[in-house]
């Protein structure tokens, strides 16, 4: 949502110099402006970066100033042009344009850099932070903050410091960092270009000498930045407590072999004395591998040396395990050649005495004839999907390809705040609530925090869960994790979509070149009326009814209720128009050797379909992340809900 007070200089459908047509308008900070923009000879999209007309403004005819900013542009330039890393961002080309702007001609600069859709390093660190678990610690730092070592690594040895590392500054490319925003990186070969009365970087993240004297800042200042990042992923964010003043971070009481050796690091990262200070990226990510390596739980518990013959004894145990594996997956195989997906077993089961969920197949074509409707135990209309192909394309890479999509039912619309919250109080003996955080055995459901200003939807008071009012009832439940829209989904029975038949739901039968169109069945005797399920939707909002929107898309306000779209020719509602929606990664039977499933964030305004109806791959995200604008639906198989 665009806060700023001024419009954005340029506007959409502008082109800079022949080659940069500017798509929408993404951020203005204090340092810039940042569009999407397509480059045209290529037909890529690209970030388009200029000096934002409210800093220069802001400076009041400052001509040093103005001249210093410049230089700052510059420099991130060359800076980002020197560097060719998978964790740094790209840039493409620089150059300055003449724009038309209230009858008279305006000169820009502009940096054109890779885009990045996705979120920030930010939006990986829940607000507690991942301290309750230390396996999702490992992960996290396994996954992303190792990489973005290697990324600082590398301009450190072409002799430059970042000066403003930050979760802020690094985007994600899926589960690949990259590090951002090089305004203000310095190096030897530099002089200064700050005015010596100015303060540049963001505080929480300076070193004491960065403070003190920007020109006089080395690579150990961005080491003191990884250190504060380090240790904000274990705590949450940073407040003022946490922040100010600018001391060594710890850890409070870390009670565990693991905690104890990782808040060591994090001292010896943050220490305020530079000299005493990590020295390099490479002693730091060394550090961080004996960590991870040593307090690994042991295979063998065991603290005497193995005789041959226990040797031995492990191995053949090892190889009929292998044996009996590799038995049981051909068996499997051989039964059913055709595509499949597993629903994970690491949530806590909270279905009311029902069996674990078993592995999900998308089978051939069913003949049999299915109500068209059902009602499910969460009060959700659930609408049938009937069997037909889907193509998933060459895009997709190893997950290409056409195959057969069984019948299966979706919900109508996302989850709602009233739904999620009438599930809270059902299980209100297995989860905690800690600083507005939903916990289930460790695992983070739910954030009850501020969506978005003005918009704080769920409470939690005297022992029970709440919609704060009434309106926002049947709004799209948001700030909820795959963990939690996974329990949800078992506690009634259901599952949530994978991505291939979240897009065949998605385009509700119409016709495409590779795929046949598919006809709904005939209603049946058990169809339920769904203008009297919406009628007593709309009595429980306090007549409230939303009829279908006629308003664009791309104009609708953010959150909207879930009735305030169209129905698609299955009858479901809002794919692609409210908010994204969490699912499962679509593996082919002969790509499902990682046990582990892969949650992935489907549609919205940024994945999903675009206009030209192709399709975009589902962005994988950890299980523990929530977002503003992230919800979900569930589904169920036809045989699990007849």
């Amino acid at each position: 949502m665009n806060t700023d007070k001024k419009e954005p200089l340029l506007e959409k459908g502008v082109i800079l110099n022949g080659k940069w047509k500017i798509i929408d308008h993404i951020h203005t900070g204090g340092k810039g402006e940042v569009y999407r923009a397509r480059q045209i000879n290529l037909e890529r999209e690209v970030a388009v970066k200029i000096i934002s007309e409210n800093l220069l403004s802001s400076f009041d005819g400052d001509e040093e100033e103005i001249q210093a900013t410049m230089e700052r542009f510059r420099r991130e330039v060359l800076t980002m042009a020197q560097v060719r890393h998978p964790n740094i961002l790209q840039v493409y080309d620089q150059d300055r344009a003449v724009i038309q702007r209230g009858g008279e001609e305006l000169p820009i600069d502009y940096l054109v850099m890779e885009y990045i859709p996705g979120p920030t390093l930010r939006s990986t660190i829940p607000s507690e932070g991942l301290r309750g678990n230390e396996k999702d610690i490992r992960k996290w730092i396994r996954e992303l903050f190792l990489p973005v070592l290697d990324g600082v690594e590398i301009i450190h040895k072409l002799g430059i410091i970042h000066r403003d590392l930050k979760p802020e500054n690094i985007l994600l490319d899926e589960f690949t960092p990259k590090i951002a925003d090089f305004g203000l990186a310095g190096g030897p070969r530099w002089q200064g270009v700050t005015r010596s009365h100015h303060m540049e970087g963001t505080i929480p993240y300076m070193s004491p000498e960065q403070i003190m004297d920007m020109g006089g800042t080395d690579s150990r200042g961005d080491i003191y930045a990884l250190g504060k990042i380090l240790y904000e992923a274990v705590i949450g964010k940073m407040g003022k407590d946490t922040a100010f003043p600018l001391k060594t971070a710890h850890l409070s009481n870390p009670d565990t072999p693991f905690l104890k050796r990782l808040d060591r690091i994090i001292q010896q990262a943050t220490a305020e004395d530079k000299g005493k200070r990590i020295s390099s990226v490479n002693v730091l990510r060394k550090a961080l591998f004996d960590v991870l390596e040593e307090t690994e739980e042991p295979l063998v518990s065991s603290q005497k040396p193995r005789t041959k013959k226990a040797r031995l004894t492990v191995a053949a145990v090892a190889l009929l395990v292998t044996a009996s594996i590799g038995f049981h997956i051909l068996y499997h195989r051989a039964k059913s050649s055709q595509p499949s997906i597993a629903v994970p077993s690491s949530l806590p089961d909270v279905t009311q005495g029902s069996a674990p969920p078993k592995e999900k197949i998308i089978s051939p074509r069913l003949n049999a004839s299915f109500p068209l409707t059902l009602k499910g135990k969460d009060e959700a209309i659930l609408h049938l999907v009937p069997q037909g192909k889907e193509t998933l394309p060459k895009s997709f890479g190893p997950q290409a390809g056409t195959f057969e999509v069984a019948a299966f039912y979706m919900d109508e619309t996302e989850v709602t705040n009233r739904q999620y919250v009438d599930f809270l109080n059902h299980i209100l003996s297995t989860i905690r609530v800690e600083d507005g955080v939903v916990k289930d055995n460790g695992a983070i459901w739910l954030f009850l925090e501020e969506v978005m200003e003005g918009y704080d939807p769920m409470m939690f008071h005297n022992g029970k869960f709440f919609v704060t009012d009434a309106k926002y009832d049947y709004y799209p439940v948001v700030r909820i994790t795959a963990y939690g829209a996974e329990a949800y989904a078992r506690f009634y029975g259901k599952r949530l979509p994978n991505e291939i038949e979240w897009f065949y739901a998605r385009r509700g039968g119409a016709k495409r070149s590779d795929t046949p169109a598919v006809d709904v069945p005939e209603p049946s005797e058990t169809r339920i009326n769904i203008d009297q399920v919406h009628s007593s939707m709309g009595d429980m909002m306090h007549n409230q009814v939303y009829p279908p929107s006629t308003t664009p898309q791309s104009l609708r306000q953010f959150p909207a209720p879930v009735l305030d779209s169209q129905p698609n020719p299955y009858g479901i509602r809002g794919m692609d128009e409210n908010v994204s929606e969490w699912g499962v990664r679509f593996q082919k039977a002969s790509l499902r050797e990682k046990e582990e499933t892969q949650y992935i964030i489907l549609g919205g305004l940024k994945t999903g379909l675009t206009k030209e109806n192709k399709m975009i791959q589902g962005i994988p995200r950890h299980p523990w992340e929530a977002f503003a604008e992230v919800g979900f639906r569930c589904v169920s198989d036809v045989t699990n809900s007849q």
